[in-house]
């Protein structure tokens, strides 16, 4: 089956036309910021995924920055989290 996600109302408003292309893009994006987490994880020889999560929320955030970024739209980084510059 092939099925295109959509993005939802609340995408839309705080996206507008850019809603779309990040919900195609999404999963990809996710898809790249889960291989330096994977390798965190073995790199560390833990049984529990603490390295694979701390990495991979860093990443994920570091992932959809320039995704915005590559939208034309500006970010900026606050202690914890990218957040897109109003307007974007």
């Amino acid at each position: 089956m092939n099925r295109r996600a959509h993005p939802s109302r609340w995408a839309r408003q705080r996206f507008g036309a850019h809603a779309a292309g990040l919900v195609a893009t999404g999963p990809e994006r996710l898809a790249r910021a889960h291989l330096p987490a994977r390798t965190a994880h073995d790199m560390a020889e833990l049984k529990k995924r603490g390295p694979y999560g701390h990495v991979l929320a860093e990443t994920v955030r570091e992932e959809l920055a320039l995704e915005a970024i590559s939208l034309g739209g500006a970010v900026c980084e606050e202690p914890t989290r990218f957040v897109a510059a109003p307007g974007f």
